[in-house]
Order: C-alpha cells, then sequence, then structure tokens
C-alpha cells in the first residue's frame, strides 16, 4: 500500500499545529500543513537529534545553558511582547525545537555511538555553528518552491517522530508512564 505523503503529513500536522493562515508559509498558492514557528520546531528537533548523533557535544554548564535559552526565547516572540516576521517566527521555533531535542536526549540518555563524547569549547561552538546553518536552512526550504516544501515537510514529519520516541523513551527509563508498575523516579541512575 503507497503512502501519500503529503496527506499524511497534513492529517498529522493538522493535530499539532493552529495553522494560522498569517502565520503560515504558502506553496505554489497552498498552505504549508504548519506554521512558520511549528515547521522551525519540528525542523530544529530532527536537526538536534542529527547534531548530538554526529558531533556528540559533552553536556557542559554552557551547552545546557544555551539549549534552555533555545527553548525560553520562544516565549516573548509567541507572547506577542516582541514584534516578529516570518523569518523571525522560524528561527525562534528552529531554536526551541533545538533546544527542547536536545534536553530530551538527555533526559532519555540515549548512548552515544562512540564510547567517547566530543569536549571542548571547539565541538561546543562547531555544534552551534551547524544548528545556524541548520536554522537558515530551515528558512530557506520554508521560502523555496514544491520540492523544498516536500523536503521541510519530511525534515518536520523526522522532527515529530524524535521527539515522541525521545519523550516515551525518557518516561521508560524514569518509570513515569501511565500504568507503569515501577515507582517513578529521577532515573536508572538514582535506582
Amino acid at each position: 500500500m503507497a503512502t501519500d505523503l503529503p496527506a499524511f503529513a497534513d492529517a498529522l500536522f493538522g493535530l499539532l499545529c493552529g495553522r494560522n493562515p498569517d502565520h503560515s508559509l504558502v506553496v505554489g498558492g497552498d498552505q504549508f500543513p504548519l506554521c512558520q514557528r511549528c515547521a522551525g520546531i519540528y525542523a530544529g528537533a530532527a536537526l538536534a537529534v542529527v547534531l548530538d548523533l554526529v558531533l556528540r557535544p559533552r553536556p557542559g554548564r554552557i551547552f545546557l545553558a544555551l539549549q534552555s535559552l533555545f527553548i525560553i526565547q520562544i516565549a516573548p516572540l509567541g507572547l506577542g511582547l516582541i514584534p516578529g516576521g516570518p523569518f523571525l517566527r522560524t528561527l525562534s521555533g528552529c531554536l526551541f525545537g533545538l533546544g527542547l531535542g536536545s534536553l530530551l536526549l538527555r533526559a532519555a540518555a540515549v548512548p552515544a555511538p562512540r564510547a567517547e563524547p566530543a569536549s571542548g569549547p571547539w565541538w561546543t561552538a562547531l555544534y552551534f555553528a551547524c544548528a545556524a546553518v541548520g536554522a537558515i536552512l530551515a528558512w530557506e526550504l520554508a521560502e523555496g518552491g514544491w520540492v523544498a516544501a516536500r523536503l521541510l515537510e519530511t525534515w518536520d514529519l523526522s522532527g515529530v517522530a524524535s521527539l515522541l520516541t525521545l519523550a516515551v523513551i525518557a518516561a521508560v527509563r524514569r518509570g513515569s508512564l501511565p500504568g507503569d508498575p515501577r515507582p517513578a523516579g529521577p532515573g536508572p541512575a538514582a535506582r
């Protein structure tokens, strides 16, 4: 059975996004299935997973503080305290998704593919430089044509899958799923 990706994405994203027409991308006369901010959020989450798996940054204080700021920065933009156009909405979403995905990776304690994580300020700088390029790429795809929209749609679907998977892994590892007979706790290290 062949799956119609645009129809599937439209149905799934319809559950996750309010799709404000004033804040949505229009590609070839059709509204993109996510608003600009949501498109950025899910693209950022997918980017966080890829960057983390490839670069394996050591989550030091500065790294975690920046990821937390990425999450917090969406509040003034989302509440309308800072006026934002399409670019800022997409960028703030991408930064939020990057921070959320990265912190969920830590909460899920997904094992690294390599024994030693990368360390030092240069690896952290490379991580955030790649994140900046990824955020700009998400915006460029959002402004592109039909093929770019399908690429962004696929990128966003992988971000949704990443966030859901990481949230479930974190919940299972912490014993906080409904009906779980184990007592809820801070995680496997504390047991």
